[in-house]
């Protein structure tokens, strides 16, 4: 079976169907990529590409723009350009951006990615958290595996936050729904021992509570 998709004359790899898109911990539908450069011929190639790849893509032609964006909806990775307006090739427009994301959601994953931003500027941002640095024109093959590799850390992380929020969530309504004796805790091992210590307790039966020496069987019984 032949695993290339001919489109506009140039060989693509037909990639496999995509998993369901992931949800944030608020349950929110996540949009895969966000692209940011002010080039509306950039915007419109790095469009196709994901799109041919599956991959569910907003854009943005300036910062303000990109930070609306973010702010009202899940991303999962931000690939922006560096330099936004005519002649501009400092980077410090998106020096800007990068940090603006960064105190927006810093777990977001950043791609820069520019024709004539420095290496030093793009070394400076990824020890400030920015994600990888490719030049343009960029290589379409490795610039989808990049994004692809920051998609599936980026879901790991937000079904950390899902269940991480639902498990606190749970010890603060039962707290609030009984009197724990002061009793404090964070493991969900305990959780699931005090959740079992409150409903044991309002059966008339004996109870046997064991384990070893400084435990905490006195503070449970």
């Amino acid at each position: 079976m032949d695993d290339m998709d001919e489109v506009d004359g140039v060989d693509r790899i037909r990639r496999p169907l995509r998993p369901p898109r992931p949800l944030s911990p608020q349950g929110a539908h996540m949009i895969d990529v966000l692209l940011v450069d002010d080039q509306p011929a950039v915007l419109n190639a790095l469009k196709i590409l994901f799109e041919i790849q599956e991959f569910e893509v907003r854009t943005a032609s300036t910062p303000d723009q990109a930070l609306a964006v973010i702010s009202s909806e899940e991303i999962g990775v931000v690939i922006q350009d560096m330099n936004f307006g005519r002649d501009k090739t400092s980077g410090e427009e998106g020096i800007e951006l990068f940090r603006r994301i960064k105190r927006e959601d810093s777990d977001l994953p950043v791609l820069l990615l520019t024709g004539w931003t420095s290496l030093e500027t793009a070394v400076a941002l990824i020890k400030e958290g920015a994600n990888d640095y490719l030049a343009k024109p960029w290589d379409d093959e490795k610039l989808v595996k990049t994004v692809e590799n920051l998609l599936r850390l980026r879901r790991l992380q937000l079904e950390h936050s899902r269940i991480y929020t639902a498990r606190r969530q749970a010890r603060r309504a039962l707290r609030q729904k009984y009197d724990l004796g002061g009793f404090i805790y964070e493991s969900e091992q305990m959780h699931e021992v005090m959740s079992l210590a409150t409903r044991i307790a309002r059966a008339d039966v004996p109870v046997l509570i064991s384990g070893p020496s400084g435990s905490g069987k006195e503070k449970i019984a």
